[in-house]
């Protein structure tokens, strides 16, 4: 009996498992090309949001991310409408005050081509990044794992429809580099605490002449002090009459 109920259970078990393994590793995924780096304060730069279904039909697929609008400015976003049937205008989000950058694309079940990766990653969208100020930039996926709004999802056509992107994706880091001799906002010389050597030799060369300066008056009043005092009165002690 015992053994009977053993081999009733390990299929069951078998088919658990290699249904989790499956769900885990066949996951729609969203990541970003290049994949962090170093880019020039002053220069533009550019990235490829990319998409993988992993197999599933998608009717929606939604990007949300967030950086720092001290340090760059969203200039461009360029969508591929190749790979879904619309772009809604007010669905895409660029805000440049708070730092929110939304990219969503939408296929109708049953009335046209739903969206599914074959081979490679696809671009949903490349967007221009104008510098602002050289420092650490984060690009953060905005990710509950819900459908909700302005969050990131990837919607598999089901019913009812289910999210296939089961994990945050990867946040990604650029280093924006300013040049030595120029800071934003102006090109002057950044405040770091180092003296300009062209002062330090002003400053020398000032101190010098004043040193040299005081030693010649002091020689000079030395000298008039000297000879003042050796043209002092002289008494002469002559001999003494005897009268």
């Amino acid at each position: 009996m015992r053994l009977r109920l053993a081999h009733m259970i390990a299929p069951v078990m078998t088919g658990i498992i290699f249904l989790w393994m499956t769900v885990s590793v066949y996951a729609g995924q969203f990541s970003v090309r290049p994949n962090g780096g170093y880019v020039n304060y002053g220069d533009d730069f550019y990235i490829d949001v990319l998409i993988d279904s992993e197999g599933d039909d998608i009717s929606l697929a939604r990007a949300v991310i967030l950086f720092d609008p001290s340090l760059v400015k969203v200039k461009e976003v360029s969508v591929n409408n190749g790979i879904f049937q619309s772009f809604q205008e007010d669905k895409q989000i660029v805000d440049n005050t708070n730092g929110v950058l939304q990219i969503e694309g939408f296929s109708q079940s049953g009335a046209g081509r739903l969206y599914k990766t074959a081979g490679e990653p696809d671009v949903l969208a490349r967007i221009r990044f104008e510098t602002v100020y050289p420092d650490v930039l984060k690009l953060e996926w905005k990710y509950s794992g819900q459908n909700m709004p302005n969050d990131t999802v990837m919607m598999a056509d089901a019913s009812p429809p289910r999210n296939v992107l089961t994990s945050k994706p990867s946040d990604t880091t650029f280093t924006i580099q300013a040049p030595q001799s120029a800071s934003p906002g102006g090109g002057n010389h950044p405040a770091t605490g180092e003296v300009d050597p062209v002062l330090i030799k002003v400053a020398v060369v000032i101190g010098v002449a004043s040193m040299a300066t005081g030693a010649v008056y002091i020689w000079s009043h030395w000298l008039q002090n000297d000879a003042g005092g050796r043209r002092k009165t002289v008494v002469v002690l002559g001999e003494q009459d005897n009268d």
